[in-house]
């Protein structure tokens, strides 16, 4: 680190404890209830389902849903971005 970079950080110690603090407090409320609810039937499954069938073939404009078109929704580029930032696994 600098030297810079530690002088502010020993005068703001502070500053360190709350982020960590709001975070983890954030963690804990939002984690609590994960996986209680189940996906809507069956809207969101399919959804990202056809998302997962647009990666992998790399057709970016025609969703479809088991090699068959799916027009129904126009918004599924919503759903690669799972899929690209964490991957298919």
């Amino acid at each position: 680190m600098n030297s810079s970079i530690r002088q502010y950080l020993k005068g703001h110690t502070s500053l360190l404890w709350d982020g960590f603090a709001l975070a983890l407090l954030s963690s804990v409320v939002l984690g609590a209830f994960l996986g209680n609810r189940p996906l809507a039937n069956p809207d969101e499954g399919r959804y990202m389902e056809i998302s997962r069938e647009m990666l992998l073939s790399y057709d970016f404009i025609t969703p479809t849903l088991n090699s068959v078109k799916y027009f129904e929704n126009l918004f599924y580029f919503i759903g690669f971005n799972p899929y690209l930032y964490l991957g298919l696994g």
